[in-house]
C-alpha cells in the first residue's frame, strides 16, 4: 500500500514487476485519511502518486484493492491505465469504511472485479454474498432498482475477476464457458424450494444462491467438488486445526 511502502521501495516493485513479467497488487484509497495523508506528504492523491512511481504502468497489470475515497480525475486514471479495482463490499459495510462509487467508476470505463477480501474481515469468503450485497447496496444508494444490471455483476464476479487475476489473457483464458478456454466451472443445483419459480436463472444466481447449493466445481477440467464433497483436501483436518489455531491466537 502507499501508506506503508516508501516511494524508492515503490519503484523497485516497478521494477522488479517488469523483470519478472508480472503484476501488481496494492491497497489503494482506503479511507479519507489515507487521501489527506497522501495530500499531505506527497502533494497527491494515492492514486495520483502511484501513476507518479509507474505502479499503474499500461504495459503492467495493477490489481487495485478497493479505491474508495477517489476524486473524478483519480478514476479518469484508473480507467486510462486500465488499472484492474477489487471491489469488496462486504468489508466495507463490515468495518463502516464508506463504498467505493462502483457505479461511477463503471461508468468510467474502470475495470472492476468482485472479490471477498480476508477472513479477518469478512469472515466468510462467500462470493455468492459478494453478488447479492453489491446489488442491493448500490440499488439503495442511487435509489433506483435497476441499477448494476445482473450481466454485469456476474460479469465482475467471473471474466472480470480471471483478468484483473492474470487467468484471462489475449481472449484465450479462464473467466468464460466457450471451447477452447480452461474447464474452470461450477455447477449449482437448483431444486431447492427457495430457487422457485425457476423463471430467470440469473437473478436466481445472483439473489437467491446459498454456498450449499453448489454441488461440483472443477478447475481446469478436473474435478474437486463432486456432489458436496471435497476430493482433495481432509475437511475434518481443516477445521479442527483452524480452531485449534483461532483459540490460540485469541487466547
Amino acid at each position: 500500500s502507499p501508506y506503508m511502502c516508501p516511494p524508492d521501495f515503490l519503484r523497485r516493485v516497478v521494477e522488479h514487476a517488469h523483470r519478472l513479467g508480472v503484476g501488481i497488487h496494492l491497497h489503494v484509497a482506503e479511507s479519507q485519511e489515507q487521501m489527506e495523508n497522501s495530500l499531505q506528504m506527497h502533494g497527491r492523491t494515492p492514486v495520483a502518486h502511484l501513476a507518479r512511481l509507474g505502479v499503474f504502468d499500461a504495459d503492467m497489470e495493477t490489481l487495485a484493492a478497493h479505491c474508495i475515497v477517489v476524486t473524478d480525475e483519480d478514476v479518469a486514471i484508473l480507467a486510462e491505465t486500465g488499472v484492474h479495482v477489487a471491489h469488496t463490499p462486504k468489508t466495507y459495510l463490515k468495518l463502516a469504511m464508506g463504498v467505493a462509487p462502483l457505479p461511477n467508476l463503471l461508468q468510467s470505463g474502470v475495470r472492476v472485479a468482485l472479490g471477498t477480501d480476508g477472513p479477518a474481515s469478512n469472515n466468510d469468503l462467500n462470493m455468492l454474498e459478494v453478488l447479492r450485497i453489491t446489488g442491493l447496496y448500490h440499488k439503495n444508494a442511487l435509489g433506483h432498482p435497476e441499477a448494476i444490471p445482473l450481466a454485469q455483476l456476474l460479469h465482475m464476479a467471473t471474466q472480470a475477476g480471471a483478468e484483473a487475476m492474470g487467468f484471462y489473457k489475449n481472449g484465450s483464458g479462464s473467466g468464460v464457458l466457450a471451447a477452447g478456454h480452461p474447464a474452470d466451472v461450477i455447477l449449482l443445483d437448483t431444486r431447492a424450494a427457495h430457487w422457485f419459480p425457476r423463471h430467470n436463472l440469473a437473478a436466481g444466481v445472483v439473489y437467491t444462491a446459498h454456498p450449499a447449493d453448489v454441488s461440483h466445481v472443477i478447475i481446469n477440467g478436473r474435478m474437486v467438488l463432486r456432489d458436496g464433497e471435497l476430493l482433495t483436501l481432509d475437511e475434518e483436518r481443516i477445521r479442527y486445526e483452524a480452531e485449534r489455531r483461532a483459540f490460540r491466537m485469541v487466547g
